[in-house]
């Protein structure tokens, strides 16, 4: 039972760690990518275009490495060879973000899991669209006017959760704490496209790891139905390079704190 839970909880990082890809072009910095996307660069929407050294880029290219999509497969036929039992978790709520670039926004996740005494592990997987903020300090530099190069920012995450409750068999106002660690993409559309040789770049992502904990409560936990609320600081580590070729010397760290409501059925 829980060697199955535990291969179940692997799948939601195993996907995301399956869906990255590298990319073997350097295009210069992202913040010189923003520049060139703001209105007033109208007449110059042109970066670099060169091969990348293999030792610059840690990830090996998707297409030379299939054991991440081998290894969720395995995990996917384990966990399905046998019956068991599984909460269903539906998630949602709003945050503020540590840094000048986002406003709050309204975020949601599904958590798949179950329990084990006082203990609960779950994999999750989220999305909160962001909001890039309109306004800035009137001495802020032309680059960190972030809403005139990029829009509609959306973040995705999925990794694993567990929680430790303060009592076991506790139904009503069980409190518990939480630690959580998976993968975070953040994607984004550029105002304007820019130009790398033949290439029209619109979009790029950026991908990183999420670290996390917290704490919450559950007002109702029953062996088959769970309603509570929760508050979970979270640090984002993005990575170094852009998918589509860009070094990352714009976005550092970044912490949020979410607070949200769910509720979950176990079948």
């Amino acid at each position: 039972m829980i060697q199955k839970l535990l291969l179940l909880l692997l799948l939601p990082i195993l996907l995301l760690t399956g869906c990255t890809t590298s990319s073997t072009h350097n295009r210069g910095s992202l913040s010189g990518a923003f520049d060139k996307s703001r209105d007033e660069s109208e007449d110059d929407r042109e970066v670099p275009d060169e091969e990348r050294e293999e030792d610059d880029w840690f990830f090996e290219d998707e297409e030379e490495d299939d054991y991440p999509a081998a290894g969720a497969a395995t995990a996917a036929s384990a966990v399905s060879s046998g019956p068991t039992s599984l909460t269903l978790i539906i998630r949602g709520g709003s945050g503020f973000h540590g840094d000048p670039y986002f406003d709050p926004t309204p975020f949601g996740e599904i958590l798949l899991g179950d329990r084990s005494g006082r203990f609960e592990f779950y994999g999750f997987a989220g999305f909160q669209a962001l909001s890039v903020q309109p306004d800035f300090p009137e001495d802020a530099a032309p680059e960190d006017k972030l809403a005139e190069s990029i829009e509609d920012p959306l973040i995705l995450d999925a990794g694993v959760e567990v929680r430790a409750y303060l009592f076991e068999n506790q139904e009503f106002f069980n409190p518990y704490i939480l630690a959580r660690v998976g993968g975070v993409y953040l994607f984004w559309s550029l105002k304007n496209p820019i130009v790398s040789g033949d290439t029209t770049i619109s979009t790029d992502t950026l991908g990183g790891l999420l670290l996390g904990c917290g704490a919450g409560v559950d007002f109702i936990r029953t062996e088959s139905f769970k309603l509570g609320a929760l508050v979970i600081p979270e640090v984002y580590f993005l990575g170094e390079v852009t998918s589509k070729g860009f070094t990352n010397d714009y976005f550092d760290s970044q912490g949020v704190v979410k607070w949200a409501l769910e509720g979950g059925y176990r079948f």
